[in-house]
Order: structure tokens, then C-alpha cells, then sequence
């Protein structure tokens, strides 16, 4: 006789349960940080080295470095689950009609089976690292068949009863080689305009024009060569950006969506997520896209989106929602 099934997961999350899974993050945060080894840190500690010649000077700027670091880790970590776990939040796990499971907090991931690389069990808390959507789960809401199905070798079916419609999905565009292209060129558009940029660009064009002015030649070109890492640092991080943005929408893959008052739901290669307008401050329309400015002003971080997608009604939902163009 087979196992019933188990209906849906859910608990409430309050102080002290959030503040367990922030420690559980943070002490693999920063096993797994210590173990990749803080180079710069060292770095930091020789540059002080040649200046003032004390080692103990040394050792107090690496030890307070370090602190600085770890106390970061922690400041995001409770800053991000606060964010998306705040008290009295209801977070649950529970299956689809169509053999999703559909996590719920303060926003909606559905993951169909295969969907994850791997499901890590961190203490209190377990990490869904999506193949295109991730996840953050309290431990007891995931059971082992939860996870062997999201990984791809368990059942054909999580084992919960089926307590939620599959996500109605009207909207869609095929993703050709040239919407794909106009969504990159967009990005890429938008990251080089920013102040995000010119703030990297701005001084190290100064210091350069400078040195040019006071220094002899052979300094110029060591300011200038020098100059040109932070630049390549700014312009890699925009690369791997619109890499990023090709692996979520791939050439051939039907997106699909649903636009209402709160949001959208965007269906990616392996699962599909809710996006919620209030995260997002401004949008502005290109020739084949449109963009949503994130809140932290982030262009990188920036959602783009096929303009073909849209109904007129879906748009106008979305400048209704979103209305400042940037």
C-alpha cells in the first residue's frame, strides 16, 4: 500500500527562529570564506608593512580587517532574512497540480522536479541552489524527498498532496537569437550609463589627467596601467552580467508570464518566480525591451524583459505600477 501523502508544510517565523538561521549561514559563511583564504587581507598586511615597519601595527590592521569582514557577513545575512523572513511571516512548502513545489514567504518560487544543482542543509536553514532560481527554506519545512525531487532522483512527484493550482500563465514570447541580443545591449546600455560606473570611471580619469600634468612620463604610465585594473575589475562584473542574463534566457526558450496589481510570475528555464513591482522604482522603455530599475539602484540588477511579452493591458499594468522612467 503506498504512503499517504503529506499535505502542505508551513510555520511562522519569529525572532528567535530567524536568528538561528543566521547564525547557521554565518558560521558556513565563514568556514567557507577562511577556507578560500582572505588573500587581500594578507595583501593588506604587507602594503602596511612597507609603510610603517611595525609588525604590530601590521597584525592590528589585519586582525581589525577580518572583524570588519565577518561583522559584514553578519550584517547581510540578517539584513537579507529580515528582509524576506520578518516576524509573523508564513513560510510553506507545498505541491502544484502540474508536480511543482511551490515555496512561499514574502515571495513565491515554483520548482519543478530537477530544477536544483544541489539542496544544502545548513542547520536550521536549507539553500535550494537552483540551475536558474534559488532558494532559502527553514530545515523542517524540506523533507529528503523534497530534496532528492528537486535534484532530479527522486520520485516523479514530491510528496506532498496537491494543494495549489499550476500557475496560469497567459502571456508568452519565444526568445530568438535578436530579442536576446536587444535584452544584452540593453543591460550592457544601462550598466555603462550609470553612476555605478562613472563612479569608477570619473576618478581614475582624473588621477591619470593629473599625473599628467605633474609627474614625469614614465609615472604617468604606471598611473595609467594601474588605473586600468579597477576598470577591467567594473567592466568583467558587466560581462558576467549579461552572461548571466543569456543563461536565464536562452535562445529558443518560451517566456512566460502573468502581469496583476503586485507583480509579475516569470516562468525561467527551471522553475518559475514571482517579481514583486514594489522592489522596483523606475522603468524605461527601449526600442524591443523594457527595464526595471531595482530600488538599490543597482543597474546590474536591473530586470529587462522582452517588450514583446506584453499585452497593452500587462503594460499598463506595469506603468501603473512602476510609473517613473529613468
Amino acid at each position: 500500500m503506498p504512503e499517504p501523502l503529506a499535505p502542505a508544510a508551513s510555520l511562522t517565523v519569529d525572532a528567535t527562529r530567524r536568528r538561528q538561521m543566521v547564525m547557521d549561514l554565518w558560521v558556513r559563511e565563514v568556514r567557507r570564506r577562511w577556507a578560500a583564504r582572505p588573500y587581500w587581507v594578507l595583501m593588506a598586511g604587507f602594503v602596511t608593512l612597507l609603510v610603517v615597519h611595525r609588525f604590530l601595527v601590521v597584525a592590528a590592521v589585519v586582525v581589525v580587517l577580518l572583524a570588519a569582514r565577518i561583522l559584514w557577513w553578519w550584517t547581510r545575512l540578517t539584513r537579507t532574512l529580515g528582509r524576506r523572513l520578518p516576524d509573523g511571516q508564513l513560510v510553506s512548502v507545498s505541491r502544484t497540480a502540474d508536480d511543482q513545489l511551490l515555496i512561499r514567504d514574502s515571495d513565491e518560487v515554483w520548482l519543478p522536479r530537477g530544477s536544483a544543482v544541489l539542496v544544502e542543509r545548513i542547520g536550521s536553514m536549507t539553500v535550494v541552489h537552483g540551475r536558474a532560481i534559488s532558494a532559502y527554506v527553514p530545515s523542517a519545512l524540506l523533507s529528503e524527498a523534497d530534496a532528492a525531487f528537486l535534484e532530479g532522483h527522486g520520485a516523479s512527484a514530491p510528496a506532498h498532496e496537491t494543494t495549489e493550482a499550476a500557475p496560469d500563465l497567459p502571456l508568452s514570447v519565444e526568445l530568438t537569437p535578436q530579442v536576446q541580443a536587444a535584452m544584452v545591449a540593453a543591460r550592457r546600455r544601462s550598466y555603462l550609463r550609470s553612476g555605478e560606473f562613472g563612479i569608477v570611471v570619473a576618478p581614475l580619469v582624473m588621477l591619470v589627467a593629473l599625473s599628467a600634468f605633474l609627474a614625469k612620463p614614465a609615472t604617468t604610465l604606471l598611473v595609467a596601467v594601474a588605473c586600468c585594473l579597477p576598470m577591467a575589475v567594473a567592466l568583467n562584473g558587466m560581462q558576467r552580467s549579461c552572461a548571466a542574463l543569456r543563461r536565464a534566457y536562452p535562445v529558443g526558450h518560451t517566456l512566460r508570464a502573468r502581469v496583476d496589481e503586485d507583480g509579475l510570475v516569470l516562468t525561467m528555464v527551471h522553475g518559475a518566480l514571482r517579481v514583486r513591482w514594489a522592489d522596483y522604482e523606475a522603468h524605461r522603455l527601449g526600442p524591443r525591451v523594457v527595464e526595471l530599475r531595482t530600488r538599490k539602484g543597482r543597474p546590474l540588477r536591473n530586470l529587462t524583459l522582452p517588450l514583446e511579452l506584453f499585452t497593452p493591458e500587462a503594460f499598463q499594468l506595469l506603468c501603473t505600477a512602476v510609473p517613473t522612467s529613468f
